[in-house]
């Protein structure tokens, strides 16, 4: 879910004033939204803002503080459109919705934010769901928890390497890398022995490439669901 911040995006970082707005002034234990995108010197830059895995503090109608990443965009576009190159979020357009799709009672992100501008630009990056699922495994392959683990291990083995070591194919490993399919916890110690480390390390490692997993394939099921979508059910009425 896209939010606009309301603020004029200036020259210096504005996400720590809003970080501190939410914590000092509204009393949240931790900024509101997950991201923040900000203008940062001469290029966009992706901010953290709270745990994904915690609720927002942003969106209440719908339920959807639990049921959406939010996504603050630093400015106020109620006065101004946002500029394209802020607007590449390289997801599938079924994903992306803003505020007042939830609440029509304000204009979040913004009267001049064209959400369909962005839904476009989506699909022209990413085509299909299928496809962006595609695009996420290539490029998370080698930079997800599995691999960091490869990586720290004595050698620095490649890919190729420890594939040999497990005797699986690349791809299966790339596979594991990338979170497309869910660790066995048999693996445990035959990475271990492969990577000359302890099993607990292993665990560590396998924990949250499973982590990431179930909410790779939680995200997923929502959006072929259409749950972000949805709208509420209508109440039977009253016998006359």
């Amino acid at each position: 879910m896209l939010h606009h911040s309301l603020t004029r995006d200036g020259q210096t970082v504005g996400w720590g004033a809003i970080r501190r707005h939410h914590v000092e002034t509204r009393g949240f234990h931790e900024i509101g939204y997950h991201y923040g995108v900000e203008l940062v010197g001469d290029h966009y830059e992706v901010l953290m803002g709270r745990s994904e895995l915690d609720p927002a503090v942003a969106c209440p109608e719908g339920e959807m503080n639990a049921r959406a990443l939010h996504v603050c965009c630093v400015g106020n576009f109620d006065d101004a459109s946002p500029p394209s190159a802020m607007l590449e979020y390289g997801l599938p357009p079924e994903r992306i919705i803003g505020h007042r799709d939830i609440d029509p009672t304000g204009t979040c992100p913004g009267r001049l934010f064209d959400l369909e501008v962005v839904r476009r630009m989506s699909l022209e990056s990413t085509g299909t769901l299928a496809d962006v699922e595609r695009w996420h495994h290539a490029h998370a392959a080698g930079k997800g928890p599995l691999a960091a683990l490869r990586r720290a291990a004595a050698g620095a083995l490649s890919r190729e390497d420890l594939a040999s070591l497990l005797g699986c194919p690349p791809e299966t490993l790339a596979e594991l890398e990338s979170s497309a399919v869910l660790p066995r916890d048999e693996q445990v110690p035959e990475y271990a022995r492969a990577l000359g480390i302890s099993e607990h390390q292993v665990l560590e490692a396998f924990t949250l490439a499973a982590m990431d997993y179930h909410r790779q394939r939680l995200a997923e099921a929502s959006a072929r669901l259409g749950v972000l979508h949805a709208q509420p059910p209508r109440m039977p009425r009253a016998a006359a």
